[in-house]
């Protein structure tokens, strides 16, 4: 269920008010059977020592938040500027459970439950973030648009132990950061521009991440949270070069480059104690940074567009990763991540390509 609630009045010509409210609710319920990593073959098979679990979950989120701004028109230095301050309010509390069955495998690897399901984990999530920013847009001549903004952010995440047999789960976290942007446009003709951005960011871990985060203790997500040590919330720094193009009203062309260097990336890592289980960890510096490239062409009631995207995804920090089943391990099970190494799982090149199909005014048809 999601209800958002927006508002806006212009106190003056040139002064305008804005708000937005929201509530949002979620419940989830989950089922999983995993394998017992600590089953014996030498023992009978049945409640105690048995083959499998069946995990049972449900999770139930609670999400609400507000935002105020004011926006005023006017000019600075003798040229038109536009300033934008606002405040932000986010909350969210989420509720987790699970409950565990000992069960068996059946001949075809069904899991066949052999006793009850007995609670295994209660645990309550209060998150908050406040946020306080501001955006000037000052056009410099008719070509030229200079934008400054930042915002100011504290979150706070509160992890407690519903219960009541494991209390090493309360925690309480808060994260602050000053995140500042600006860029410039250029406007040589009404069809072309030209523009360059910095910006930074911060993305604070979730309460999965900071109770999932000791080599000692690994986890199987989503089915565990345990006490862990915090985790550093991970900063992104952006710049980027780019052009749009529109040689007429009907095509369109952009190209952009962008590097994103990120302090204190977190990373789930594989565990060699357990199978199908890890931690997640601060990995040092990563960097991203490639190409991007669309174009749309408009031809009667074809519509065609494509984009492409290159993406260089690397580790800026070297680290030692635990995964002893892997043909490139060293004798102690780990494989060694050096400067320059890609991050697995992320695509080096990508193409996208879509056709519409306007046959008639109430009717289109997409091909992708």
């Amino acid at each position: 269920a999601f209800l958002t609630l927006r508002a806006s009045r212009y106190l003056r010509d040139d002064l305008l008010f804005a708000a937005t409210a929201y509530a949002r609710n979620l419940k989830q319920s989950l089922l999983s059977s995993n394998i017992n990593d600590d089953f014996s073959t030498l023992l009978p098979s049945g409640p105690g020592n048995s083959q499998g679990f069946n995990d049972r979950s449900s999770i139930e989120q609670r999400m609400s938040g507000m935002a105020f701004q004011l926006t005023a028109d006017g000019r600075l230095a003798g040229v038109p500027n536009r300033f934008t301050a606002g405040v932000s309010l986010d909350f969210a509390s989420t509720s987790f459970s699970q409950d565990r069955q000992e069960a068996t495998f059946s001949a075809d690897r069904d899991t066949v439950g052999i006793g009850i399901f007995a609670p295994r984990v209660r645990l309550g999530a209060d998150m908050s973030n406040r946020g306080a920013y501001f955006i000037n847009q000052l056009a410099i001549d008719p070509q030229w648009m200079l934008t400054l903004s930042g915002r100011y952010a504290v979150a706070k995440i509160s992890l407690r132990d519903q219960s009541g047999v494991q209390p090493a789960l309360d925690g309480d976290h808060t994260f602050s950061r000053f995140n500042p942007a600006a860029g410039l446009n250029w406007n040589p003709t009404p069809a072309a521009t030209v523009f360059a951005a910095y910006s930074e960011g911060m993305r604070v871990p979730s309460p999965v991440e900071l109770t999932c985060a000791d080599p000692a203790a690994p986890c199987s997500l989503p089915n565990q949270f345990l006490a862990d040590p915090a985790l550093k919330p991970v900063i992104a720094r952006t710049i980027e070069l780019g052009t749009r193009l529109r040689p007429t009203d009907r095509t369109r062309f952009s190209a952009s480059v962008y590097r994103t260097v990120l302090d204190n990336d977190i990373l789930f890592v594989s565990s060699a104690a357990a199978v199908n289980a890890g931690y997640f960890q601060n990995a040092g510096r990563t960097r991203r940074q490639g190409l991007d490239l669309t174009g749309r062409v408009e031809a009667g009631d074809i519509t065609l567009r494509a984009s492409y995207s290159h993406l260089q995804a690397t580790y800026l920090s070297g680290f030692a990763l635990s995964s002893p089943n892997n043909s490139s391990a060293d004798g102690a099970g780990l494989i060694q991540v050096g400067r320059g190494n890609r991050l697995p799982g992320v695509p080096a090149d990508s193409v996208k390509l879509l056709a519409d199909w306007r046959a008639t005014p109430d009717l289109t048809t997409s091909l992708g």
